[in-house]
């Protein structure tokens, strides 16, 4: 969760061997996302925190009118920007997809992931996650295309009304899906960790095909931690 007081120590650690350039690569699935804003801030690319801070359990860190502040470090600093909708997370989540389907056409795909709490964020995230769909379609066409991606996401963390809303949204397209053929759930989650359960438990009782398997363990997160190092150095 991009946590202060271990960020702190690894740039301390850094710097004390004479490290001068830094890159931290963040394996977040979207941009969009009140953690990544907290990101900018803390290491001073962002002026002001955005969003209530996330203080998680640093002491150290909190400072009284701010809640947060920036970080201390000498050294120069890349952000790279999180996951997105990278052709290398395509690839997986095709791969994933593939494993599943074994009728395409008569297959419906709906990719899950967990979402933030705020409407714009949310808005902003599923476009992203549109963007890989538009992707995957260009990818299985002609004899190989779906009867339909869907992108939902669950927003486990967002107030009871919204997350209740997004329940009854993916079980409802899940259901209707699965009365004109088949459908394939995949989770666009970076490891597991309990949100790919809870998608579980939200479908419970509808016919579909599930995995489970997460963007991780899969060597083209080790592709996309080098490509971003790579553009961000140059």
């Amino acid at each position: 969760m991009a946590n202060p007081k271990t960020m702190q120590e690894g740039i301390n650690k850094l710097e004390t061997q004479g490290v001068t350039q830094i890159v931290i690569t963040q394996l977040f699935i979207s941009s969009f996302s009140s953690i990544i804003r907290q990101n900018e801030y803390l290491l001073k690319l962002r002026k002001e925190l955005a969003d209530k801070p996330m203080l998680m359990d640093n002491p150290s860190h909190i400072n009284e009118k701010m809640g947060l502040h920036p970080l201390n470090f000498n050294t120069k600093i890349y952000l790279t920007e999180p996951l997105n909708d990278h052709p290398l997370i395509t690839e997986i989540l095709a791969n994933r997809i593939s494993e599943l389907s074994n009728s395409p056409k008569n297959e419906t795909v709906i990719i899950v992931a967990h979402g933030p709490n705020g409407e714009k964020d949310n808005k902003n995230w599923i476009k992203k996650m549109e963007n890989i769909a538009d992707q995957l379609r260009e990818k299985f066409k002609d004899e190989n295309s779906f009867k339909n991606i869907f992108c939902m996401t669950v927003r486990d963390d967002a107030p009871k009304e919204i997350y209740n809303i997004a329940k009854e949204n993916l079980r409802n397209i899940v259901n209707q899906a699965s009365k004109n053929g088949r459908v394939i759930v995949v989770p666009l989650l970076l490891s597991q960790g309990g949100v790919e359960n809870g998608i579980v438990k939200r479908l419970k009782g509808l016919n579909y095909a599930w995995s489970g398997k997460t963007l991780l363990p899969d060597a083209n997160i080790t592709k996309f931690i080098r490509v971003s190092v790579e553009n961000a150095l140059k």
